[in-house]
């Protein structure tokens, strides 16, 4: 008998010692598994659509865009951030804060400002990472065909979205850490096959032109998908909840954007310098690379890489969701995952009615991104700050490099004006001007757009 006690206690301690490797991989908390995850979500099929892009807006705008908007990304995370540090000093101080509970912005909004502020959050916060996981999927459907076009886009949006399904099962973003690791291996590769394959290995027209920009539209219509990338697609909160010092993401998401340079920069401006104005006709930049195995492979990994992406947008609407069912501190696990499929199933209803890849992208930065990422963030901030308490119970005060509350208010201004004009005022106009033109041409759920 107590030969066998021993047997199975060190069975037992087998089996935990295993469920903990397991786990390592699986979950993680730390400031580089954030790197992952923010770097992960900040690159996906936008890989695809920069050289795009540069054709619409020229080599220099497209370099100095990108520097810009990543610049205001970071800014508007670190403002974010300090807002959403000011919530969680509320909460621990009334002994409100639950382990189970995933904070979100519109929450951080609420807990703020009140529920006048809270209505906004909610909205642009959902409804960028809805349409953000829908490029997703219109993007594994475009990507695909480029390898397999035995079956039309809006068949492979149907099969994808099938598989979409699966991410129903992922319980939180903490359960996230191979998957992203997998993703930037995966970005990473694909934006050096770009670079590399547009100098050495494709044929080179002599006659190849760089007329960008062309026009008004095509110009602000690139400058609205460069306001796109940046800026964690709503992500942010989410990833800093998943973290063990949430207040370190702020530095962790500097990292992640001056890596995402090192992938954008070159494959978008090395892709348009070989092709030249043709880019202009392909959104996808896939689509002018010759066949062969290392173009699979890109194809491949981005359809893999989107797929991820996909499930780390939609993990947040999940649980806004669950809030709104009244089961998000649930131990059900079987009850959420049914619970959350009509998500799924809307994302797909709309990846089959507007399939235009790239073209969605200018309308969602400019309609939601502006919105959401950039311009509510800042007047939040402002508005909270005004108060002399505010500013001195702070938990962040003004970087070193600002030193005032008055340089703090001077680029928060400059930010909401900037994106006010840029991003929502012309952006808007173009990217709804470029949208509608598909749509006239192929018009609604098309079959197979740009066949």
């Amino acid at each position: 008998m107590q030969i066998t006690n021993v047997e199975e206690s060190n069975n037992f301690t087998a089996a935990r010692s295993i469920q903990k490797k397991i786990g390592a991989f699986l979950v993680g908390g730390s400031s580089f598994d954030a790197w992952l995850t923010t770097t992960t979500a900040q690159v996906a099929q936008v890989l695809l659509t920069l050289p795009h892009t540069i054709a619409q807006m020229g080599i220099t705008s497209g370099i100095g865009f990108q520097l810009l908007y990543g610049a205001l990304g970071c800014w508007s995370c670190y403002i974010t951030m300090c807002l959403y540090m000011d919530y969680v000093k509320i909460l621990e101080r009334h002994n409100a804060r639950r382990k189970s509970h995933i904070i979100q912005w519109y929450e951080v909004l609420n807990g703020l400002l009140g529920r006048w502020w809270r209505a906004p959050g909610l909205l642009f916060n959902c409804a960028l990472l809805v349409s953000t996981a829908t490029i997703q999927l219109i993007a594994c459907a475009n990507t695909i065909w480029y390898m397999n076009n035995s079956l039309d886009k809006r068949t492979w949006t149907y099969i994808f979205g099938a598989l979409c399904f699966l991410t129903v099962l992922i319980p939180t973003a903490r359960n996230y850490r191979l998957w992203v690791f997998f993703g930037i291996f995966m970005t990473t590769y694909t934006a050096w096959y770009f670079t590399i394959a547009s100098i050495f290995f494709e044929k080179h027209d002599k006659h190849v032109q760089h007329s960008a920009p062309g026009s008004t539209i095509q110009y602000f219509s690139g400058a609205t998908n460069i306001l796109f990338t940046f800026g964690n697609h709503a992500l942010t909160l989410e990833i800093a909840e998943a973290m063990d010092t949430p207040r370190k993401y702020k530095t962790t998401n500097v990292y992640a954007i001056l890596y995402t340079f090192t992938l954008t920069l070159p494959s978008a401006v090395s892709v348009y310098w070989r092709f030249g104005d043709q880019m202009l006709d392909h959104p996808n930049a896939l689509a002018v690379f010759s066949p062969s195995k290392f173009k699979n492979v890109a194809i491949i990994l981005m359809l893999t890489h989107q797929f991820i992406e996909f499930a780390a947008l939609v993990v947040p609407v999940f649980a806004m969701w669950e809030k709104l069912l009244g089961i998000h501190c649930s131990q059900n696990y079987t009850l959420k995952c049914v619970a959350r499929m009509p998500i799924v199933l809307g994302i797909c209803f709309l990846a089959i009615m507007l399939p235009f890849f790239g073209s969605i992208n200018s309308v969602v930065g400019a309609t939601l991104s502006s919105i959401g990422i950039y311009i509510l963030p800042c007047l939040a901030f402002m508005v909270i700050r005004q108060h002399k308490e505010s500013r001195e119970n702070a938990v962040e005060q003004p970087p070193f490099w600002i030193k005032s509350w008055v340089g703090v208010y001077c680029i928060n201004l400059g930010l909401v004006i900037w994106v006010g004009i840029i991003g929502i005022g012309f952006g808007s106009w173009a990217s709804m001007h470029n949208l509608m033109q598909k749509v006239e041409k192929f018009g609604w759920f098309a079959k197979c757009f740009q066949c």
